[in-house]
């Protein structure tokens, strides 16, 4: 969800996955999947913008599993060990971390 602004200043959260066309005429007109249309503030720069950052916030944590399975894949490439020793290992260091 974005939050936008309507022509008479009050603002309201908008679901961003929802959005089929986003047009300047020249205030911002946003088209819903739905049919229901939306006059904004913001631009339709402004509004791309807010939803990359949107969906970056969504996917954040997705990433950083993706860039763990790809350090776990190097690790077990570089040394030939199974993905059980190398989770086995990173535990018992873990627990030694803590003692």
């Amino acid at each position: 969800m974005i939050l936008v602004t309507r022509l008479n200043k009050k603002q309201f959260y908008l679901n961003c996955d929802l959005i089929e066309v986003i047009e300047e005429t020249p205030d911002t007109l946003v088209t819903m999947t739905t049919g229901k249309r939306f006059l904004v503030e913001e631009s339709a720069q402004d509004i791309l913008e807010k939803i990359i950052h949107y969906r970056n916030l969504c996917f954040q944590d997705v990433t950083i599993r993706f860039s763990d399975e790809a350090r776990l894949l190097n690790e077990i490439k570089r040394t030939g060990d199974t993905v059980i020793d190398i989770v086995k290992t990173s535990s018992d260091k873990l627990v030694s971390d803590r003692e």
